[in-house]
Formats: structure tokens, sequence, C-alpha cells
């Protein structure tokens, strides 16, 4: 799949929100064991459209509903849309750093979208 179908998957994806005649069903489902096998703490939201009555299946509901930035997670549209438009040729072009320390050791030196 190249980028550009890539991206406009997403963008079908993100734009394509279900539209119910009736409410789904919401059940609070218990995932804990696999957040606790990876010491994590997060939330899940499953919506199975597949039953004549949707199930949205919830884990972790007070989680869910608390607004939390994206954090790193527009990392990916972004590095698509730049790749799409021939911005960055691919994952291999170096960014050079800026010269400027930061608190986090790693980000002081020449990346690409590998690293």
């Amino acid at each position: 799949m190249n980028y550009r179908t890539l991206f406009f998957v997403l963008i079908a994806a993100l734009i394509t929100a279900p539209s119910f005649s009736q409410q789904p069903t919401r059940v609070e489902a218990d995932w804990s064991s696999i957040f606790e096998e990876f010491e994590s703490v997060g939330t899940m939201v499953v919506l199975d459209q597949r039953p004549q009555q949707p199930v949205l299946q919830i884990y972790n509901q007070a989680r869910a509903a608390t607004r939390l930035s994206p954090a790193s997670t527009y990392k990916i549209p972004h590095t698509l849309f730049a790749l799409d438009s021939g911005a960055i040729e691919d994952e291999f072009q170096v960014f050079e750093w800026d010269g400027v320390e930061r608190s986090y050791p790693p980000h002081n030196q020449d990346q690409n979208l590998r690293s």
C-alpha cells in the first residue's frame, strides 16, 4: 500500500462517522488483564457494528471520557501528509539538528523519520 492510498484510507476513516438509527448497547469490558500484563494504564473503546444492534465495549470508561492530549499520535498522519506532498523524500531523509540542547539527549542529534 503506498502512502497516498494509506493517506486516503485514514482520512476516510476519520470523516465517516457511524450513523445509528438506535444507540449502541454499551458494555463495560474487562480487559484489565491486558493492561496489567504490560504494566500499562489506558483505555480501549471498540464499536462492533456487525450485530443488528451495535455494541460499544469500553474498558476504563472514566478515562475514555477524559480529554487528553493526543501527544505523538499526530506524528503518523503528519508524516503521511509530508510524504504524500513530497515535502519529505523518504524515511531516510536527514533533518539536521539545530544545535539547541534539549533535556532529552536523543533529540540532540540529526534525525530521520526512523529515528
